[in-house]
């Protein structure tokens, strides 16, 4: 997987993401990378905002989500998240192409999948919309 962000750190993490989060067939490691990716552009640090702020930026998010409010912010994983199943299925890998028992037969596999091109493609491509970059 690669994540065009130029950094990396980014491009060796999106690697764990592949095949279902580290082989194990689970969520999508194309969607993974875009949730991953909102957290890193509009996810909090409590440390930072303390307990109050980190209280108001829920309430914020989840007023939103059920406003069901356009533009960007956390709420949009929901959206994405659900786009993404009407899509293609299922959130899961093992689902949307298949279990993988090894890191060459996953490589074999994304070398010559047009499944796995259209959810990269389409994660990034709503990825860049939701966080204003598309």
């Amino acid at each position: 997987m690669e994540t065009g962000g130029g950094d990396e750190l980014l491009e060796v993490i999106s690697v764990g993401l592949d095949g279902g989060v580290g082989l194990s067939g689970g969520l999508c490691g194309a969607l993974s990378g875009a949730l991953l990716a909102f957290g890193a552009t509009w996810g909090i640090d409590p440390g930072v905002t303390g307990l109050r702020g980190t209280f108001r930026s829920f309430f914020e998010n989840e007023y939103n989500g059920v406003k069901h409010a356009d533009g960007p912010g956390l709420w949009s994983a929901g959206r994405i998240i659900e786009r993404f199943r009407k899509e293609f299925g299922s959130l899961e890998c093992h689902d949307i192409a298949r279990p993988f028992d090894s890191v060459e037969e996953l490589e074999t596999f994304m070398g010559s999948s047009s499944t796995c091109d259209k959810a990269l493609d389409w994660c990034a491509a709503e990825g860049s919309v939701l966080i204003g970059r598309g």
